[in-house]
């Protein structure tokens, strides 16, 4: 009979136990703002209301430990910001609706929030920080309320890296307002079949489905669920944006590359960082992609077809061992820090065909000597700064590179001979080497010891100019 009786008083504890702590409970609230509070009730809602700011937390927010009594979140009117880490890990969160007087939410403010899949954003957001609904593998709509999008972006201003890493989304829509959109702002959206961009937007347009700068000279998001065979690049494509092709961005193993080169379509998008000795690009590649090429330290020398429209932004970016470049003609730009950095690259020809050279885009690099045969070529300010070994420009008189504030101090301008601007090989002797003896026949040609030829002078106009002088014998010299 104790035993009965000590088991119904057990039994009796529990349930005045668990009586309490949901009275406890349902009791809770606090302050997470100088103006806000926080409570929530029995109808498991989570409510935030007052004026002003939302604290921001670094590890937990006070309701956390609550986590499991409420699984809506009401962010009520007269709240103007969700601070970092407001509702991190909350993992019984299904649905959030935030009042448009909130014009911020914070970083991972929602982060890792397994079972939410509705958020009701506020009309008035101009901030969504990093990695703000990332992680959220449930989430399938997100906007106004009622609007029937699967998410829709209504503020203005950048969409950072991480904000939405969610494996359901299917359609993303790009609010008016925004300018900026991170290149992983939409990391794992594997299910996103569309871009759509609102109508009033002046920098990202969209067609088929594809999301591209306004001009669509860049392509900056690739739907991971879009079916590529049926895509064509259009011919304004200029550029494609480091991680805008979903698979790209992801491959980390060199099995996933066809002789170390990763291509979407006919632009090369990567290289393996491990690749190594000559690049050999295919025939009909129309592009370098940015980063394409980022620190592959062990590429020696590569010949960059005419098909390709242009070379990307930091398209060759510290690739220390590259000491050979051979640009065809029909590349018309060369884009921001394309080959920075290149700490082995002592000079280079630019064709005729290039109409534009992009900031800081040999800067860093050991070039000796540039060529630069195009004339009207629009060139950046800083494209050369930090190139402090340089010390000869090729150029036409009067061209656009004929200007030395393009250059550090002290670089020599030197002119090309408008009927000719074909280098000699330096080969005056034609032994089939190009050696010091062959400098020294220069010297005494100057010294009138010896009178070359008009074929040795040819081979012995080194540097292009259409005169034999010193400036040749130093360029032999250097090449020894």
């Amino acid at each position: 009979m104790k035993i009965r009786q000590y088991g119904y008083i057990f039994f009796a504890a529990i349930i005045l136990f668990c009586a309490l702590s949901v009275k406890t409970a349902s009791a809770a609230s606090g302050t997470c703002g100088d103006n806000l509070t926080w409570s929530f009730s029995s109808d498991k809602v989570l409510r935030i209301s007052g004026t002003g700011d939302m604290y921001n937390y670094s590890a937990y927010a006070p309701w956390y430990s609550y986590y499991s009594y409420y699984t809506s979140v009401v962010i009520e009117d007269g709240v103007t910001s969700i601070g970092d880490r407001a509702f991190a890990n909350d993992m019984y969160i299904t649905d959030i609706t935030i009042a448009d007087s909130v014009t911020k939410i914070g970083s991972k403010a929602f982060y890792c929030c397994y079972k939410l899949n509705k958020v009701y954003l506020s009309s008035s957001l101009t901030t969504v920080e990093t990695s703000a609904f990332s992680f959220c593998p449930c989430l399938k709509s997100a906007g106004p309320k009622d609007s029937g999008c699967n998410i829709e972006y209504n503020w203005a201003g950048e969409i950072p890296q991480g904000a939405f890493n969610c494996s359901t989304l299917t359609s993303i829509t790009i609010g008016s307002g925004i300018y900026s959109i991170s290149e992983r702002a939409f990391d794992n959206c594997e299910s996103v079949a569309e871009y759509l961009v609102q109508d009033g937007n002046n920098y990202f347009s969209a067609e088929d489905g594809v999301l591209y700068n306004k001009a669509k000279t860049k392509l900056v998001k690739f739907p991971y669920a879009k079916d590529w065979d049926s895509y064509e690049i259009p011919d304004s494509v200029t550029s494609i944006e480091e991680y805008a092709v979903y698979e790209y961005a992801y491959y980390t193993v060199e099995d996933n590359f066809t002789d170390g080169l990763f291509y979407f379509k006919n632009w090369l998008l990567k290289a393996y960082k491990g690749f190594s000795g000559s690049c050999e690009l295919a025939d009909n590649t129309a592009g370098i992609g940015d980063w394409a090429f980022f620190q592959c330290d062990d590429m020696t020398d590569i010949t960059i077809p005419g098909s390709v429209n242009k070379i990307s932004n930091f398209a060759f970016f510290y690739c220390t061992g590259l000491n050979s470049v051979n640009i065809e003609n029909g590349v018309t730009g060369i884009g921001s820090q394309a080959l920075s950095y290149c700490t082995s690259l002592a000079e280079i020809t630019i064709p005729e065909s290039v109409t534009s050279i992009g900031t800081l885009a040999f800067s860093g690099s050991s070039l000796t000597s540039a060529t630069i045969l195009s004339r009207e070529a629009a060139i950046k300010s800083y494209a050369f700064t930090y190139c402090d070994s340089l010390e000869y420009v090729y150029c036409y008189k009067g061209s656009t590179a004929d200007n030395a504030d393009l250059y550090p101090e002290g670089v020599t301008i030197i002119y090309l001979d408008e009927a000719e601007t074909e280098k000699g090989s330096g080969d005056i002797n034609g032994d089939g080497n190009t050696d010091n003896i062959d400098a020294a026949l220069i010297l005494k040609d100057l010294s009138t010891l010896v009178s070359l030829t008009e074929e040795q002078k040819a081979a012995a106009d080194v540097n292009g100019d259409g005169t034999v002088d010193i400036l040749d014998t130093i360029e032999i010299i250097k090449s020894l």
